[in-house]
């Protein structure tokens, strides 16, 4: 039933615009058309217009409650928040994470060692960054959490569809995979031609929109303080 309510609008429309087509076609066919014959014609593609615009206000309104549309000045602002953190976070001062990055998944794991090796699953591929912050006290836990940025596909904030990494504590190695890749089919409907005759709003299919934006993922370890970290990390603290 809500399959053919969908399609029943661009239905109404085809016959619609068959009618009036076949008009044309006889009318086409005589030596001279009438001027009562050409107002009809006009009326007739008139009325298509209305019915088509009325239809895509009321049935093919937008559909983008789902996901978040952000502009290029937000997705640009975005980009600079997460660039600050990294570049602070290499620099060895981690501030200002959730800004610019979003708190994808955490972990907290009982650890007992004094020394912990860091190993990465994806050798082959890009490697999820580790920052490794030392607490003040031996708690006898370690912390883990997964920050992502932002992910940007024509201008659709997609964050939300991205997958965790996998973290694993075995012994004294702590494995790290990175996310798994996600497949992510988006369907909107919009107003269309009929609807911009009478209006000089721009739907989302016809409006400017930017790019494409992946943001980096990394790992935030928040170890005891009397534990050696070995393996592809940089130390930081928190300001």
């Amino acid at each position: 039933m809500s399959m053919l309510l969908m399609f029943l609008p661009i239905l109404i429309i085809l016959l619609l615009v068959a009618g009036v087509g076949t008009f044309v076609v006889k009318a086409s066919r005589r030596r001279r058309v009438s001027p009562k014959k050409t107002r009809w014609m006009i009326t007739g593609y008139t009325l298509i217009l209305l019915v088509a615009a009325i239809l895509s206000l009321s049935v093919l309104s937008d559909k983008g409650a789902e996901f978040k549309i952000v502009s290029a000045e937000e997705m640009e602002e975005i980009e600079s928040e997460q660039m600050k953190v990294m570049d602070a976070a290499h620099s060895g001062v981690l501030e200002n994470v959730e800004r610019g990055y979003t708190n994808k998944k955490s972990w907290s794991f009982r650890y007992i060692h004094q020394k912990l090796d860091i190993t990465h699953l994806d050798e082959e591929l890009e490697r999820v960054m580790v920052f490794v912050q030392k607490k003040d006290t031996d708690d006898e836990v370690i912390e883990a959490v997964h920050y992502t940025g932002n992910v940007f596909v024509d201008g659709i904030d997609m964050t939300e569809k991205k997958s965790s990494a996998k973290l694993e504590l075995r012994g004294k190695i702590l494995s790290i995979q990175a996310p798994d890749m996600v497949y992510v089919n988006v369907n909107k409907f919009a107003s269309g031609f009929p609807f911009q005759q009478f209006s000089d709003t721009k739907s989302w299919f016809y409006a400017e929109r930017p790019s494409m934006g992946f943001g980096s993922d990394f790992i935030l370890l928040k170890v005891p303080k009397d534990v050696e970290v070995d393996g592809h990390t940089n130390y930081v603290r928190a300001e």
